[in-house]
């Protein structure tokens, strides 16, 4: 099995321990992670990418989860998703379920017009997703506003015709939605392309567009031209063209996201370059 779990990275979500070590039987053990959202959300009028405001109350004793969600497309006030079931397991980390709910008001009062169907969700280390159907007919998938996945490797054509891999690369994205545009911040930690380049500790592609796939089901990421900054620094030299991308939300009730991946490709000093890179990676990969 190879998986990679790092501390959280989200800029955007805050998370509040109010009890020691896990395991402990004595005490109640529980967190609270409040994080802004971005959501793939599709319904028969078709498919757009929003932000909403998410808090997530883990009670691990108990293996249950509250999620209170702020969202004005879907209720005009915070309803609460109380006492789902959650799981542990060393592949996944925590995932969480629920068949059908009924939301409540903040005060525990039933909203009987707002019908939740088919939740699923994970959270371990950088990881926290969350897929659910709205009344029958509108399907959201909920990523953290910056999210973090994993290098499995990073292939050039090159002449040499290298594959590089190291342990402690990965990627993360920035997203930046308004009722405008929404872009994505993406940087590379600990890579390098060609054998002759020296391994970047970061380098950051800014204001890569981002949009729904035509099928709605994953996120797309173009560029025509970016000039990528290494400590905030542009780089011209390491001029990228014709980047494209897409954030392929995989999912099964079985795996949960272990497949969820971002694949891109883009050419970089004359070079072609492909990045495949993996949120999860289980042993049967």
């Amino acid at each position: 099995m190879k998986k990679c779990i790092l501390p959280l990275l989200f800029a955007a979500m805050t998370t509040t321990v109010f009890t020691s070590c896990l395991g402990d039987g004595n005490n109640e053990q529980t967190a609270q992670i409040t994080a802004t959202m971005v959501q793939l959300r599709k319904d028969a009028n078709g498919t757009e990418l929003t932000t909403a405001n998410y808090r997530y109350n883990i009670n691990y004793t108990d293996g249950i989860i509250d999620i209170t969600i702020y969202d004005e497309d879907s209720y005009g006030a915070a309803f609460v998703l109380e006492d789902v079931p959650m799981t542990y397991s060393e592949d996944l980390g925590y995932t969480f379920r629920a068949t059908d709910i009924t939301p409540t008001t903040a005060t525990g009062e039933a909203i009987t017009d707002l019908h939740i169907t088919n939740l699923y969700g994970q959270y371990a280390g950088p990881t926290l997703d969350l897929r659910y159907t709205i009344n029958g007919n509108t399907s959201i998938l909920a990523i953290p506003e910056s999210s973090t996945y994993y290098f499995t490797d990073i292939v050039t054509a090159a002449a040499d015709g290298a594959s590089y891999e190291y342990g402690e690369s990965y990627v993360n994205l920035k997203y930046r939605i308004n009722a405008d545009s929404a872009l994505v911040d993406m940087t590379l930690y600990n890579i390098r392309f060609v054998s002759e380049m020296p391994v970047m500790e970061s380098m950051t592609f800014p204001s890569i567009e981002v949009a729904p796939s035509p099928s709605g089901d994953a996120i797309m990421l173009t560029a025509d031209e970016i000039i990528p900054k290494i400590s905030n620094t542009p780089y011209p030299s390491y001029k990228v063209t014709n980047f494209t991308g897409s954030l392929n939300p995989a999912f099964s009730a079985t795996s949960f996201f272990s497949y969820e991946n971002l694949r891109a490709t883009f050419s970089c000093m004359e070079m072609n370059v492909r990045i495949n890179a993996d949120m999860y990676i289980t042993s049967d990969k």
